[in-house]
C-alpha cells in the first residue's frame, strides 16, 4: 500500500536536514516501507511560530508498505505498520510537525511541484491586479478629497483681536524692583 508523509523542519536545523531525512528513512524502512525517489521540497514561512521556529522547511514523501508489513506484530502489540511509524516520528524532536496519508486520497508529488511553479505565476498576476485595483482606489480616493476640497465654504478670517495694555512700563518696573527686594 502507499502512502505520503509531509513533514515540517524548522529553520534552526536546517544543517541536519540530511540527518533527520536519514533518521525517517530508517523508521519507515524498518517497518518494511521502501520510499520512492522524488521528494517535495519547500521553505516557507509559517503561519504561527512553533516551538520557537518561525520559518520552516516542508518535505513530502511517498513511500511503499507491502500488504503483508502493515498488520505485522510490533513491540508495543499488534498495531500496523503506520501507527508504529506515527509513533517513533512523534518521539522525534526535530520534526515539528508530520502527517501520513495514503496516497491515493491526494494528488503525486509531481503534480504539487508543478503546481508550485503555477501558483507562482498565479501570484505574480494577483499581486499585478491587487496593485491595480489599489491605484485605482487611490485615485478615486483623491477625487472624494478634491469634491470635499471644492464643497467646503471659506471660512473668513477675522482680525486678531486687540487687547487693552494692563499698566505701563513703569508700573512693571517697580512691581518688578519690590520683588527683587524680598
Amino acid at each position: 500500500m502507499e502512502y505520503e508523509i509531509c513533514y515540517l523542519i524548522g529553520e534552526s536545523k536546517e544543517a541536519e536536514i540530511v540527518k533527520i531525512k536519514e533518521r525517517i528513512k530508517k523508521i519507515v524502512a524498518g517497518k518494511g516501507g521502501s520510499f520512492s525517489d522524488f521528494e517535495f521540497k519547500d521553505k516557507r514561512k509559517m503561519a504561527y511560530e512553533i516551538e520557537n521556529e518561525i520559518r520552516g522547511t516542508f518535505f513530502a514523501n511517498r513511500f511503499e508498505i507491502a500488504k503483508k508489513d502493515i498488520n505485522q506484530d510490533s513491540e508495543a502489540g499488534t498495531k500496523n505498520a503506520v501507527d508504529s511509524i506515527t509513533e517513533k516520528l512523534y518521539l522525534e524532536k526535530d520534526i515539528l510537525r508530520f502527517i501520513i496519508v495514503k496516497a491515493d486520497s491526494v494528488p503525486s508529488p509531481e503534480n504539487k511541484e508543478e503546481t508550485k511553479k503555477k501558483s507562482g505565476d498565479e501570484q505574480q498576476d494577483i499581486s499585478h491586479k491587487r496593485q491595480a485595483v489599489k491605484g485605482k482606489q487611490e485615485k478615486k480616493e483623491s477625487v472624494r478629497q478634491v469634491e470635499k476640497l471644492k464643497d467646503r465654504k471659506p471660512v473668513k478670517k477675522e482680525p486678531p483681536k486687540k487687547t487693552a495694555k494692563k499698566g505701563k512700563m513703569g508700573d512693571i518696573d517697580k512691581k518688578l524692583k519690590e520683588i527683587l527686594k524680598i
